[in-house]
């Protein structure tokens, strides 16, 4: 009768212990998630700051610079799985390409971009990737595919 006694003292105790695990260990991944969640939404911030900064550029004929700043907010978003930032950088990107007289790559981002704004069903973003293929095409002087 007695052995019973330690015997259940010794269950108890081991399955206290066995829960102070999970939770210490359930904590552990709350703090990791929550951690995630600030660098996503710094990434964001980031990536966000990078697109603003590319628009500025633009606005005052800094092509070049403003490639640069798309091109990383496109990383970070790609990164962080933003696929509204994706396809927006994409779209400027191909503005900016068109700016420096590069049609080709400007075409390409523009192809990139429509897909992107098809995937997420933007229309807007959809329109305006349609337009600016058309500019380009019309710039290359392939007026079929401009209309």
């Amino acid at each position: 009768m007695r052995w019973k006694k330690y015997f259940l003292l010794a269950l108890i105790t081991l399955s206290l212990s066995i829960c102070e695990f999970c939770g210490v260990n359930l904590q552990w991944k709350l703090f990791g998630s929550t951690a995630i969640a600030q660098t996503t939404n710094n990434r964001k911030a980031e990536a966000d700051r990078l697109f603003e900064q590319g628009k500025k550029q633009f606005r005052i004929s800094q092509f070049q610079q403003a490639l640069k700043s798309w091109e990383q907010s496109l990383a970070i978003y790609r990164q962080i799985g933003n696929h509204k930032g994706v396809a927006n950088s994409l779209m400027n990107l191909g503005m900016a390409h068109r700016n420096l007289g590069d049609y080709r790559k400007a075409i390409d981002y523009n192809q990139q971009s429509l897909a992107s704004f098809k995937e997420i069903g933007e229309n807007l973003g959809i329109a305006k990737s349609i337009n600016n293929l058309g500019i380009n095409y019309h710039n290359l002087g392939d007026y079929r595919k401009a209309v």
